[in-house]
């Protein structure tokens, strides 16, 4: 959700719904808590960069 939202011109209300109907509220709580981590752990981080990376080849 964390990527879909950073990649994507989506709104919260659409990247819950391609995740099986979730909230918006549920986008924005995973969203804030991938942030959180990002910021906390460098292996998190490092993480969704090499996915980014990975998303960039496709």
């Amino acid at each position: 959700m964390h990527l879909a939202k950073e990649l994507t011109p989506l709104t919260l209300e659409s990247i819950g719904l391609n995740f099986g109907g979730k909230d918006h509220a549920t986008v924005l709580y995973a969203n804030n808590i991938i942030s959180n981590l990002i910021k906390k752990d460098s292996d998190v981080l490092n993480q969704i960069l090499e996915i980014k990376d990975h998303l960039k080849n496709l």
